[in-house]
């Protein structure tokens, strides 16, 4: 599982480095056949806090405003233009769209035996 985060966090570089997009979660959980309380541990983990997180920093700053916090995010985000910090916001929002996705499709598949 320590695979899965570095992977993460390689892929939200490369989209706020070089604004290239290059993992897709969903399909990602389906090639390691990760266990679905793999996925729900990664929910639960310090990683898709910080998702959520930074998430919320870039709305914030695609919102804009004279707040000292909406300062602070223009100063951390300015490199950045409004379109990109929306594509790079919905990509890493997808990581958790997609963990629950992946989640739901597991519960799906999991079969009750028929008693006897």
């Amino acid at each position: 599982m320590d695979q899965v985060f570095c992977d993460i966090e390689m892929a939200i570089d490369m989209a706020f480095k070089e604004k290239r997009f290059v993992m897709n979660f969903f399909s990602y959980l389906k090639t390691i056949n990760a266990r679905r309380i793999d996925a729900q541990e990664f929910k639960a983990s310090n990683t898709a806090i910080n998702i959520k997180t930074t998430a919320e920093d870039l709305r914030l700053y695609i919102e804009g405003g004279q707040t000292d916090e909406a300062k602070q995010l223009r100063e951390a985000y300015g490199h950045l233009s409004k379109p990109e910090a929306r594509k790079i916001m919905n990509y890493i929002l997808g990581f958790i769209s997609d963990c629950d996705e992946y989640i739901k499709e597991k519960n799906a598949k999991k079969r009750r035996r028929k008693p006897k």
